[in-house]
């Protein structure tokens, strides 16, 4: 039960909620969180138990983000389900380098 004395708030997790499990990062360029989701299957207090197939973690609450599944239109047309795609879809944006273009000459001096 959360206080408000020290300001501290309840698990926003639930049951059947997909997440992510931190990780120890190697290097910088490695990511805070596996690349695979699991799904929420045991909640003790702050403890919470996450699996996939064969495999089950538990952790403290705070070593796991929760993550949104966004249908996409192609997906609600052929019928798939959120739970048949083991995947986390990213953005189809172009990414652009901050670089002005290079073709101007040097100014005089």
């Amino acid at each position: 039960m959360p206080t408000e004395k020290n300001q501290a708030s309840s698990a926003r997790l639930i049951i059947g909620d997909r997440v992510l499990v931190r990780r120890p990062r190697l290097n910088k360029l490695t990511s805070y969180y596996g690349p695979k989701p699991y799904t929420v299957s045991k909640i003790k207090g702050s403890m919470i138990t996450a699996t996939r197939p064969n495999h089950e973690v538990t952790r403290n609450s705070s070593h796991l983000k929760k993550i949104q599944r966004h249908v996409t239109h192609q997906e609600k047309e052929h019928g798939q389900e959120e739970d048949d795609l083991d995947y986390i879809p990213f953005s189809n944006k172009t990414i652009r380098p901050n670089k002005r273009p290079t073709s101007a000459a040097p100014p005089e001096r």
